[in-house]
């Protein structure tokens, strides 16, 4: 099964391309998702774009097929330069459907090299999850979560949110899994640094309210780009943790 680039960070997060050598030739691949989630009574959707290369971005920009016209500025990834994106902001999402498209990208690099290289983007959408169900088993001190299964989904993944921040991230789940359980020691909360430089993983707070988040993933259909895929669906909800 082909492993996630991306987990949420506010919709999304990178796995960083930390380790790659600067030295390497500049090349870049780029990557398009569309985004889709419930809002209120109606799907509403976005896009994701991504750019990734082993050397370093000086400047990224996109444009689309459908909208030639309309630029997108992709902004290092958490300080990178070994990665950009660029995410639909929350109040421009819309209840248009995405049509198929050739997303065109646009690097210059820190040595001052250029290229141009593509994504294509097809009309395979995922509809948004549905959250069954989110409770906190208080006698075994974790959150139980279930969603309803998407036959068009790839894979799944959990993660919280403490206001717009992740706090857990939950490692990609097989298709054919609906259910998920978080305890305090589970090993995917995320690793903090204090002022002192010390690490140590999130721990969460009695009675604090925090987001659930459900997202489903679809990969394209070819075999030969690693950085894959073609859309991402997600569902949210509210809870107390310990209660």
């Amino acid at each position: 099964m082909k492993r996630l680039r991306f987990l949420a960070f506010g919709l999304l997060s990178l796995l960083l391309l930390g380790s790659c050598s600067k030295d390497e030739e500049a090349t870049g691949i780029g990557d398009a998702i569309i985004i889709s989630k419930q809002s209120e009574a109606k799907t509403v959707y976005g896009l994701a774009l991504y750019a990734y290369t082993f050397s370093s971005f000086k400047t990224v920009d996109a444009t689309c097929s459908t909208a030639p016209a309309t630029i997108y500025t992709l902004k290092s990834n958490q300080g990178y330069t070994t990665n950009f994106s660029y995410e639909t902001p929350e109040t421009e999402y819309t209840s248009t459907r995405p049509k198929s498209a050739t997303v065109n990208f646009s690097a210059v690099f820190e040595n001052g090299v250029t290229q141009a290289f593509q994504d294509e983007l097809t009309e395979n959408i995922l509809a948004p999850l549905t959250i069954g169900s989110c409770t906190f088993n208080t006698t075994d001190n974790q959150l139980e979560v279930s969603w309803t299964p998407n036959s068009s989904a790839s894979s799944y993944s959990v993660s919280l949110l403490d206001g717009s921040t992740v706090v857990f991230r939950g490692s990609e789940l097989e298709n054919s899994i609906n259910s998920f359980k978080i305890g305090k020691t589970t090993s995917e909360w995320i690793t903090q640094r204090a002022t002192d430089g010390t690490e140590s993983k999130y721990t969460p707070t009695v009675g604090k309210t925090y987001t659930l988040r459900v997202s489903a993933f679809l990969y394209e259909s070819s075999a030969n780009n690693a950085y894959n895929l073609q859309s991402i669906s997600f569902a949210d909800k509210s809870f107390k943790w310990g209660e």
